[in-house]
């Protein structure tokens, strides 16, 4: 009986060092599907005689706005919507803009890749590219959508 054992034993042992490598010969291989997500970069380009703005979209997800106010002769009564000049001087000093003068207007870039900037409360700058489009216009920018 021992021997019967002893056997069984050894051919249980050879099944399962075999097992393996039939298994590979037996089952066919899994092919690996590659699936390549392909975002397409936008650029909004919007402007009128008071502001530029250029936004950039990572398909439909906003990374970067750029917001320049143009300097005006002294006298000139802004014919933007106020809402667009309020939120350009709320976030003008902010810590999570980034601020330069130059010559001809002032510029704000906000950087959306770093962070989401929950502080700046911009939400009216954020939307999709239809909805910022949409709204830049009702504030009397002419707007154009580049790839």
């Amino acid at each position: 009986m021992k021997k019967v054992f002893c056997y069984l034993g050894i051919l249980l042992i050879i099944c399962l060092v075999l097992f393996p490598p039939v298994l590979r010969i037996v089952l066919p291989e899994k092919k690996k599907e590659e699936t390549k997500v392909v975002i397409e970069t936008y650029l909004l380009y919007c402007a009128n005689e008071e502001f530029i703005v250029i936004n950039t979209y990572d398909g439909d997800k906003i990374k970067l706005i750029n917001l320049k106010k143009l300097n005006q002769a002294d006298n000139y009564k802004y014919e933007t919507g106020n809402e667009l000049l309020k939120i350009f001087n709320g976030v003008k000093n902010k810590g999570d803009t980034l601020y330069n003068v130059f010559e001809d207007g002032e510029l704000i870039t906000i950087d959306f890749s770093v962070s989401s900037h929950p502080k700046l409360e911009i939400d009216n700058l954020t939307g999709s590219l239809e909805i910022q489009k949409e709204y830049y216009e009702s504030q009397n920018l002419t707007c154009e959508v580049r790839k």
